[in-house]
């Protein structure tokens, strides 16, 4: 690296000794030309400080940021009126996580040249950082402004955009650039999102669809858009399109194919196909809790409540702290006419989400069930205590009420 830097330096000495020698020529000819001399020098020092500039971004990019620092800080010294030597250190403070430092080099580069686009992007991301959208925005707005054939800083505003909330904006802001970036798919994958967060799944699908099709190498736009097309229903296409994927062998353990793929299966009724996916997931090395409590769910909708408790309280050893792993066993034990444990399993629910209202009506249920009638109506109004307007609750009450009269 070292070698490299002496080769760039060697590169500039021819220019910079005729500037200087041009320089001394001009010194030597009289007091008349000082005025030339000096511009001459200027001239010298700018040269200079670029061919710093040039090694120090060189160093940047090879990780070494004190050799480009220290570079930097001498070219500055040299010429401080050059802006991408201002610029290049705050990328710096940025790699160091100095953000204030990178603030006041952003700003010390667009004093000397407030065209500088780069400036105002990295200023962006300090404000971005900062989660300062509004002057973020504005930063990465006045970038793309300056160097609108950039697509990072088209990308960038947009992302402050939704960031702000005004999701309408940067999708007027994305399509309009459409033709003029007619071959970068993250701008249609971006539009993709836009549309499945505003619940327009049929377009975002065409948008994922166009993105793929530039990017054929990108697996998570052919993800994005069989999620695209299961949101639109097509969950058909959906479930081929996510087979393709698993049956890649880079792919076939993705965890979140899978689960997309039993979510699929189950919204079409293909619910033991959806339950062999979600089996598969839960026995596989690295399952959590949330993978046994989608098991326990399918399994109690359909019918099997002997595995339902058993996956229940596969969630129960996994994480003790699950509230929904006792909901699920509890229902299962009452399924069993075993409601002395469900109550059990519904009052350690509650004790860990006291917020949620099921533990306490199932609990209620359970001991209605059991002959407890008064119990089951302590339950029933602590839960219209809370929620007093819940008919459901009030009905269970009185009925409750008329058994105990």
């Amino acid at each position: 690296m070292r070698a490299m830097d002496a080769r760039m330096m060697r590169m500039g000495l021819l220019g910079l000794l005729m500037v200087g020698m041009l320089a001394a020529g001009a010194c030597r000819s009289g007091g008349g030309n000082d005025e030339v001399a000096e511009r001459s020098n200027e001239r010298w020092l700018s040269m200079r400080s670029s061919l710093m500039l040039e090694m120090a971004h060189q160093q940047f990019e090879t990780g070494d940021l004190d050799r480009a620092e220290q570079t930097v800080r001498e070219a500055t010294q040299m010429d401080p009126t050059n802006a991408g030597l201002y610029a290049l250190g705050g990328r710096i403070m940025l790699e160091r996580d100095r953000l204030e430092r990178a603030y006041h080099m952003f700003q010390a580069a667009l004093s000397q040249d407030e065209e500088l686009a780069t400036a105002h992007y990295y200023l962006g991301v300090v404000m971005q950082r900062w989660q300062r959208f509004d002057a973020a925005h504005a930063a990465y707005a006045r970038a793309y402004a300056i160097e609108p054939d950039e697509s990072s800083y088209l990308m960038a505003t947009g992302e402050m955009l939704v960031e702000l909330g005004r999701n309408a904006e940067a999708i007027e802001l994305f399509e309009s650039n459409l033709r003029y970036f007619d071959q970068n798919a993250s701008l249609r994958a971006a539009l993709g999102h836009l549309y499945l967060v505003g619940d327009d799944p049929a377009r975002a699908v065409r948008y994922f669809r166009e993105a793929a099709v530039l990017d054929p190498t990108d697996d998570t736009l052919r993800y994005e858009m069989a999620l695209a097309r299961a949101a639109a229903g097509d969950h058909p296409q959906a479930i081929r399109d996510l087979r393709g994927l698993l049956d890649e062998d880079r792919l076939g353990e993705r965890r979140d194919l899978r689960r997309a793929l039993a979510r699929s299966y189950r919204a079409i009724g293909q619910l033991d196909e959806a339950r062999r996916e979600l089996t598969r997931l839960a026995r596989s090395e690295g399952a959590g809790a949330s993978d046994w409590q989608r098991l326990a769910e399918l399994s109690w909708h359909m019918g099997e409540v002997s595995d339902t408790l058993f996956a229940a309280r596969r969630v129960i050893e996994i994480d003790p702290r699950m509230a929904t792993g006792y909901l699920l066993a509890g229902i299962a034990l009452s399924e069993l006419d075993k409601l002395d444990e469900a109550v059990v399993m519904f009052d350690r629910a509650i004790a860990l989400d006291s917020e949620d209202a099921s533990g306490l009506i199932l609990r209620g249920i359970a001991l209605e069930r059991s002959g407890q009638a008064s119990a089951a109506a302590a339950s029933y109004q602590a839960v219209l205590e809370r929620y007093p307007e819940d008919r459901r609750v009030q009905r269970l009450l009185e009925r409750v009420g008329s058994e105990t009269n």
